[in-house]
């Protein structure tokens, strides 16, 4: 009943130090999982940001691009092969546009370049109407042009002498072909599952890695809310299908439009999860030692007790049905000896149980 007694005070106390090392290893994973949750947020919005500044550079330099070329168009005046023959000239010099246009008041394309079939008809796409109609510099709407593509059109109008309004100068970009939009916003890959997309002002996706949610709204997202409302910041949220994500979000000013930098939790939790627990599975053996003080017990004794402690934590799985393994050095205090000599002693048996391959017993001479 008393060695009993004395095995079940050895599995409390180990017990009790098992529950110490472990709220230490949880308290750390707590701290290092915040930490590492911040700097992916940090680093999504300062991305997105650096991807916002990117766009409104570019759009801004789209505008004025045509404003200093609009006094070489006017449509009306000259004749559509000078119009078409500047045109070329200016796309041929150009780095930002897939197609540039002038259409005259009338909505009618009266030069393009390269050139479509287009040449000559009357147009009324939804950034042709919205040029004609405000008659002033603007960045329309994504919409699908007559040639197919989803486009962007940038337009500044065109006047005569005498003030009147003659029609627009327009480049247009294809949102999916090449282009310096496309290139900046286009593909973002990572292998930890983040990724980029970007909202047009309704809060419909324009660029997204997969394909196929091209033209979804997403404005019930609450990142996408906040982008469209002129708000920079970082958050983590839960997307329109559910996965819980790490978002930096940025607004484009000259578009109206939202980019959102973002990394999948998971992709976070999961590897921190696996690193502790190899820390514990097995770091834990090499650096945790202890000792045991068994009063009025032989050493024959004292060592059954060992080889069941050995037992039971062998047999017990760990994390992920793993399973880890104690050496145990054991010894009986002699009558003389001092208390340095008596551990190193046990210390020796230890090791020399390590050294023989570890997972035994070993009683000290």
């Amino acid at each position: 009943m008393k060695k009993r007694l004395q095995f079940w005070l050895l599995i409390l106390s180990l017990t009790a130090v098992f529950g110490i090392l472990f709220s230490t290893l949880f308290a750390s994973y707590l701290v290092t999982k915040d930490t590492i949750i911040q700097n992916t947020l940090n680093v999504n919005e300062v991305y997105s940001h650096k991807l916002a500044q990117i766009t409104d550079d570019s759009f801004k330099a789209m505008e004025l691009n045509l404003e200093a070329r609009s006094v070489d168009f006017i449509p009306g005046v000259d004749s559509r092969e000078d119009l078409l023959s500047r045109l070329d000239r200016m796309i041929n010099s150009s780095k930002y546009f897939n197609l540039l246009a002038v259409i005259d008041k009338e909505g009618i394309l009266q030069a393009v370049s390269p050139r479509t079939e287009f040449l000559g008809q009357r147009l009324d796409t939804l950034g042709v109407i919205e040029a004609l109609e405000k008659k002033r510099p603007l960045i329309s709407e994504p919409y699908i042009a007559s040639t197919g593509h989803m486009t962007v059109l940038i337009s500044v109008p065109l006047w005569g002498d005498s003030g009147e309004y003659l029609g627009f100068l327009g480049g247009t970009i294809f949102l999916h072909e090449d282009n310096i939009v496309k290139t900046t916003l286009g593909d973002h890959f990572s292998n930890d599952g983040s990724y980029v997309y970007v909202v047009d002002r309704g809060g419909k996706l324009i660029y997204h890695p997969e394909a196929s949610r091209i033209g979804e709204k997403v404005n019930e997202n609450v990142v996408v809310e906040k982008v469209l409302s002129g708000i920079n910041g970082r958050q983590r949220v839960t997307n329109t299908k559910g996965v819980d994500m790490l978002a930096g979000y940025s607004y484009v000013p000259t578009s109206g439009w939202g980019i959102v930098s973002q990394t999948p939790y998971n992709s976070i939790e999961n590897p921190l999860q696996e690193k502790i627990g190899l820390i514990i599975l097995y770091t834990l053996p090499f650096l945790f030692e202890f000792v045991i003080l068994m009063p009025n017990t032989k050493g024959e004794e004292a060592l059954i007790a060992a080889e069941r402690l050995r037992n039971v934590v062998q047999s017990t799985p760990c994390l992920k049905e793993e399973y880890i393994t104690i050496s145990l050095g054991v010894g009986s205090y002699k009558r003389g000896e001092g208390l340095e000599e008596f551990f190193n002693r046990v210390d020796a048996a230890l090791y020399r149980g390590k050294n023989e391959g570890r997972n035994r017993s070993i009683l000290a001479n």
